[in-house]
């Protein structure tokens, strides 16, 4: 089990100049107004923890994903994907992608321990090409960033640096390696253990199939229908079709039963609050031991299950060792995580999570820990 993050640093990447992050737990919601950096400061901790994974055992497949996920990817003529320069500037605070300007993110844990990535944008002298070949995809670049002439070709690099660690992952490129594999290595890692990013669009349907199939008849099915018993109390089973059976853009792949209906139901039938929470439930599952991190988790779920939403994300986290990282819009959310936190006080459960409210501009993010949340839900305090 991954020690958990306890202060996050973030210098010059994506929305921030600077921010701090202190007093983590277990459970961490981010609020604040749109365009503040909820989601931003999602993908710093994702790169914090991507980096950790790749220092293990090379796994880089998070750090592509955290790309794709937000950035402008190009489409080559023959099907290969290349990363335009315009992608890589939005990881930079301001766009400004410069030698010298590196974003910076550091992370400490309750263990003690520290870990500390750099990402940076170096010249390299090569001979350009757009022509792709089954062994590697060039860098396609549409703008030149400041600092680098006409002859030379950036490439994002990543160094990173802990206690023990002092190696850089690469003596050259990191990512811009990477970003030249032939288009089938590009979604190797994309499930990887211990990491998951459920984005506000949720899980992909084979992803969900995936996800489903791994916990299928193991110890942690039962999560699985707890989850769905919050909307529908009468579901009785689940069950997988297959990856074959999902089609673009849809939700098929599971299907369910439900006592006193037809059995077979497609889970797609039951809206987007049962899709929600069964991905969500298998990305916990999935992330034990790591990380969970959650764009939005209210989406598509009602005011009037929240409770029991975060009961089971709470419940959850502490049984699988998942460190769960959230954001929201909605006061009816971080309302009903206060009241579940004082039923657990009330019941002799202590529970390890705080309430992050993120500002434009302002260097350090103001932290609400659990008790502190419960009086400013009793106050009708707002902290978004």
């Amino acid at each position: 089990m991954n020690a958990m993050l306890e202060h996050v640093t973030i210098e010059n990447f994506r929305t921030f100049k600077h921010l701090t992050v202190s007093n983590l737990g277990r459970v961490n919601l981010l609020v604040g107004t749109n365009n503040s950096g909820k989601t931003s400061a999602l993908e710093a901790i994702e790169w914090l923890e991507a980096a950790r994974l790749a220092e293990g055992s090379g796994t880089f497949g998070p750090l592509i994903q955290s790309l794709l996920r937000r950035d402008r990817v190009l489409f080559g003529d023959r099907g290969g994907r290349t990363l335009s320069i315009s992608g890589l500037a939005t990881l930079f605070h301001g766009y400004a992608v410069a030698e010298g300007r590196p974003a910076k993110l550091e992370g400490h844990y309750h263990d003690g321990g520290r870990r500390r990535i750099a990402l940076s944008v170096q010249p390299r002298r090569t001979a350009r090409t757009r022509d792709t070949s089954a062994d590697q995809l060039p860098m396609v670049y549409e703008e030149r960033p400041a600092g680098i002439d006409q002859d030379v070709v950036p490439e994002l690099v990543l160094d990173s640096a802990a206690p023990g660690h002092p190696a850089q992952l690469s003596s050259q490129s990191y990512l811009s390696e990477l970003l030249r594999m032939p288009p089938r290595l590009w979604d190797e890692g994309r499930s990887t253990p211990t990491l998951v990013f459920v984005s506000t669009a949720s899980l992909s349907s084979n992803d969900i199939v995936r996800m489903f199939e791994d916990v299928v008849l193991t110890e942690y099915e039962s999560l699985l229908l707890d989850a769905l018993r919050i909307i529908e109390p009468n579901v009785e089973r689940l069950a997988s079709l297959g990856t074959h059976s999902v089609r673009e853009g849809t939700r098929d792949g599971i299907v369910v039963n439900i006592k006193g209906m037809p059995p077979r139901l497609p889970i797609s039938s039951m809206g987007d609050g049962m899709w929600r929470l069964l991905g969500l439930t298998l990305a916990l599952v999935r992330a034990r031991g790591g990380v969970l991190l959650v764009d939005e988790i209210d989406t598509g779920l009602h005011h009037t299950v929240m409770e029991r939403m975060w009961r089971l994300v709470i419940e959850s986290a502490e049984q699988l060792g998942t460190q769960v990282f959230a954001t929201t819009h909605s006061s009816d959310c971080w309302i009903s995580l206060a009241r579940v936190i004082e039923q657990r006080r009330d019941a002799g459960d202590s529970t390890s999570a705080s309430i992050q409210r993120i500002e434009r501009d302002r260097r350090r993010a103001v932290s609400f820990s659990d008790e502190e949340i419960v009086i400013a839900a009793e106050r009708q305090l707002e902290v978004r």
